[in-house]
């Protein structure tokens, strides 16, 4: 198990390592809602229709999989839910999952079993809905 430092514990407790992520949702290169963005060697073992969950929607900081079990899902499901995410899309369906996402962080539900003060947390995301009512969705 990696070795993580004080500061990275406290970042990753307050959420705050979630942060860097919200400067791809400014440029656009990502949003709120839709699937997390894999890591290259997780591309590598991808089976071609796990691909699928790449061209369907663009990249977001939460999802339904985030919501519902987190890791406790295997992975295959949790492509088939970032699929379903993006054939199901719509506005309601984001803000369900916005709504959603403190609770389930909050409950670290499959997360890193690491409590998460519940101010930083709800600031962090009352600020994302807002910025994804203004901005609309890509």
């Amino acid at each position: 198990m990696p070795r993580i430092t004080a500061l990275g514990n406290f970042l990753r407790r307050t959420s705050l390592d979630e942060l860097p992520q919200f400067f791809n949702v400014f440029k656009g290169e990502m949003s709120l809602v839709g699937p997390r963005p894999p890591i290259a060697y997780e591309v590598e073992a991808y089976d071609s229709w796990h691909r699928r969950r790449l061209l369907e929607a663009k990249p977001g900081i939460t999802g339904l999989w985030q919501v519902n079990r987190r890791s406790r899902i295997k992975f295959d499901d949790m492509v088939r839910l970032d699929l379903k995410y993006a054939a199901t899309w719509s506005l309601w369906l984001d803000l369900k999952i916005l709504l959603r996402t403190p609770y389930a962080g909050l409950l670290g539900e499959g997360a890193l079993a690491v409590s998460r003060p519940v101010r930083v947390n709800l600031c962090l995301w009352l600020l994302t809905i807002c910025f994804s009512l203004i901005r609309g969705h890509d």
